[in-house]
């Protein structure tokens, strides 16, 4: 007798930034709209297993005694064989080394996504050694042993080519669930009053903070402009000590992280992305869909969504005086925001909603499963008849979106 699929997303839990709205995004959907089981693994409590949690989403948590604790594989094998898991998924390199050994002790194929590359950073700090050896050991297991691999973005997916390592793989870009437009209380810290420019992520040097406090020391002519930066991260002290020097305190506002980060973006009147390098962020496409102007760098994956002066305004990174002139076109032209804010609307809803990323993964994952079988058999794990999904099942499209 046919069963539902059932998928296991491994992902590390330590933190909640992209890859978690990711995860959290695709199981939510797959539970609620397609004919695939999610369960979700994560190797941490916190923030990413409480709202999982809070969604209804199954989430279990194998918490390591060190980073690549062998006896999580032997949890995991276990758990692998008690759930009777189709596929498993993993982002990040801590799951993709420790979910990928536990699937192939159980013959399960293996699926994972990059979200991105390793970022700029002193090449000779104990961090980035640190991260170069672990990326080493996600490369050597993701060329070897993942049946498929899935990039964000062609940018990614033409990087990891240029070094040989993309394999199997496909482009499933990132998609996002509608956000709901009544009415929501205005945020009592944002200035109702300003011309607010909202930069939301860690506080780290790939996203371009500084470029964006220096622009701000461009426009001290433009009155009532504010600059509020959502996140944390190690730069915060060094950006507020920048804005004590350069007398920006009354401009700039470090608001930490928020959860109601949607309510935010909607008292933007410019959403800024000035990253040095960017995969595919869920943070754009949701400025996007909530009609917010963007003002981004010209790499990666914001290259790649979007069109210069088309649906937002696109900058080389670093290049503080560009970046000063985008925000003054946008400060003075009302215009022009409505029309990049529209069309950003407009693509989003056609090539990046939730429903299209979610199809792509399900035929991926049904794909590999097959691949899978002779596997199963071989190691004496019986295999049971995946239901495909059924000819009336029907997921939400661009056109059932909330406009």
């Amino acid at each position: 007798m046919a069963h539902r699929m059932n998928v296991a997303l491994c992902a590390p839990g330590e933190i909640y930034g992209g890859v978690e709205r990711f995860v959290h995004t695709l199981a939510t959907y797959l539970r609620d709209e397609t004919d695939v089981r999610p369960l979700v693994v994560l190797f941490e409590e916190g923030t990413h297993s409480r709202t999982l949690r809070e969604a209804g989403v199954e989430t279990v948590v194998i918490q390591p005694r060190w980073k690549y604790d062998v006896l999580v594989i032997r949890k995991l094998v276990h758990l692998f064989k008690t759930r009777e898991i189709d596929v498993v998924h993993t982002s990040g390199y801590k799951a993709t080394i420790l979910a990928t050994a536990a699937a192939k002790l159980c013959g399960i194929g293996t699926v994972k996504t990059e979200h991105g590359r390793l970022e700029p950073g002193n090449p000779y700090s104990v961090g980035h050694l640190r991260m170069r050896f672990n990326l080493l050991a996600d490369r050597t297991v993701t060329h070897t042993c993942v049946d498929h691999v899935v990039y964000v973005t062609h940018d990614l997916k033409s990087c990891m080519l240029r070094n040989g390592k993309a394999g199997r793989s496909s482009v499933i870009h990132n998609g996002i669930v509608p956000i709901h437009t009544d009415a929501h209380p205005f945020p009592s810290d944002i200035d109702r009053n300003a011309f607010n420019i909202g930069i939301v992520g860690r506080l780290d040097e790939v996203k371009g903070h500084r470029s964006l406090l220096a622009a701000l020391t461009r426009l001290s002519d433009l009155p009532r402009i504010a600059v509020n930066v959502i996140g944390e991260g190690a730069l915060r002290s060094e950006l507020e000590r920048y804005s004590r020097q350069e007398q920006l305190t009354g401009r700039v506002k470090f608001l930490g992280f928020r959860e109601n980060i949607h309510d935010y973006m909607r008292a933007f009147d410019v959403l800024a992305m000035p990253s040095l390098y960017e995969g595919l962020p869920y943070t754009l496409l949701e400025g996007m869909y909530l009609r917010r102007p963007v003002i981004a760098s010209n790499v990666g994956g914001l290259r790649e969504v979007l069109q210069d002066k088309v649906d937002a305004l696109l900058v080389e990174p670093g290049n503080v005086d560009r970046l000063a002139e985008a925000i003054r076109y946008l400060y003075q032209n009302d215009a022009e925001r409505t029309h990049l804010a529209e069309n950003a609307r407009r693509k989003i809803c056609e090539r990046f909603m939730i429903s299209t990323m979610a199809e792509q993964y399900i035929e991926v994952f049904h794909r590999v499963s097959r691949k899978s079988d002779t596997e199963r058999r071989t190691i004496g794990v019986p295999r049971q008849e995946i239901a495909m999904p059924s000819p009336g099942h029907k997921t939400r499209t661009s056109s059932e979106i909330e406009r």
